[in-house]
């Protein structure tokens, strides 16, 4: 529904026969959802619903435009509706990660408290919901819906790094979320059904990108947004493969003489580089290219201008954003790259 009202793909036929079966389909399941982005949780998610009230919202629009003004009324309010509550269904108001409001990963009911558990995948243990938390309500600030400068979005991020970021020489990284079992062992053995979660280099893009929208609203953070898109290079190998995960330990796991049980072997493992995962992760490689574009462009190119407006958000007014980052001996520095041109003049990036 983003896509089609980006690229303009409406009209009555498109309407009729792709747009409001989509539309129909949010409303009768959302806003719960039977899998998360990680496909692996039920229920009330911020990520999930960030791009469900962004759909019905943008697919108002649609729906007025091809002449069906009663629909496009639903829509609209189902999708004012949804947003007004999201804190209530995903915030813990009070948990033990902050005495202040912050996102949890999902819930279970239309209130956070400790009573309701969550069991991690991957043959994890089970945990009370407000104990477990990932980054995916950033989509709430990407998508135009909740400001850069929202208390309960700037404590969930102060929340998040105080959970599951971790320093590697390569930069900083995440996890999906606290207690993750996907991904190889601590001692290097690959994972077989469960294990521990490594750090995802596709994450750090989402956060370069909620750097620049907070930067742009003039709001102080502690990175740039070419910081973390310096983290994803830092984080790829090759010839710029970004994989789905890296080695989240500080040990380094040498690679298992030819012929070691497939079962425990290990490919060699360092601090902040891939580990086995898929590698090039195509999320990850479209996650670093369209955050080089949010900067070259100085704004988040995949945002609808208009929900920025409709939710009474200011949008952000072009001005120069200040760009720092370090690198790590050995690695090439983003602005000395010939295959991509970044300016940070001051009259933007």
């Amino acid at each position: 529904m983003i896509l089609a009202y980006q690229l303009k793909e409406d009209g009555p036929t498109t309407y009729k026969e792709h747009i409001e079966p989509a539309l129909r389909y949010i409303l009768a399941h959302g806003p719960w959802t039977d899998l998360e982005r990680w496909e692996e949780a039920s229920g009330f998610s911020p990520n999930t619903m960030a791009v469900d009230i962004a759909a019905l919202a943008l697919g108002a629009k649609i729906a007025q435009q091809d002449a069906h003004p009663a629909q496009a009324a639903v829509y609209q309010a189902v999708a004012r509706h949804w947003l007004d509550h999201i804190q209530a269904w995903t915030v813990a108001a009070n948990g033990p990660l902050s005495s202040r409001p912050y996102f949890i990963r999902i819930s279970t009911a239309a209130t956070v408290n400790p009573s309701n558990m969550i069991t991690i995948a991957n043959g994890g243990s089970t945990y009370p919901q407000n104990t477990i938390v990932d980054a995916g309500f950033l989509s709430l600030v990407r998508l135009g819906l909740l400001s850069p400068s929202d208390p309960v979005i700037q404590n969930s991020i102060k929340v998040i790094d105080r959970t599951i970021r971790v320093q590697t020489p390569n930069g900083p990284g995440f996890h999906r979320y606290n207690h993750d079992r996907y991904g190889n062992y601590a001692n290097g053995d690959p994972y077989n059904g469960s294990g521990y979660g490594g750090l995802w280099p596709v994450l750090d893009g989402e956060r370069g990108e909620y750097d620049l929208a907070a930067q742009l609203q003039h709001i102080p953070t502690a990175n740039s947004p070419l910081f973390y898109l310096q983290t994803m290079q830092n984080m790829a190998y090759g010839l710029g493969m970004i994989p789905e995960q890296v080695w989240p330990f500080t040990t380094t796991i040498p690679a298992s003489a030819p012929g070691t049980n497939p079962a425990t072997a290990s490919i060699g493992l360092k601090p902040g580089a891939a580990t086995g995962s898929a590698a090039p992760l195509n999320w990850a490689m479209a996650q670093y290219v369209r955050l080089a574009v949010d900067i070259s462009k100085h704004r988040l190119v995949d945002q609808p201008r208009s929900l920025l407006n409709q939710f009474n958000l200011t949008s952000p007014t072009p001005s120069s954003l200040p760009l720092t980052a370090s690198f790590s001996s050995g690695h090439t520095p983003l602005c000395q790259r010939r295959d991509l041109t970044v300016s940070t003049a001051a009259t933007g990036l």
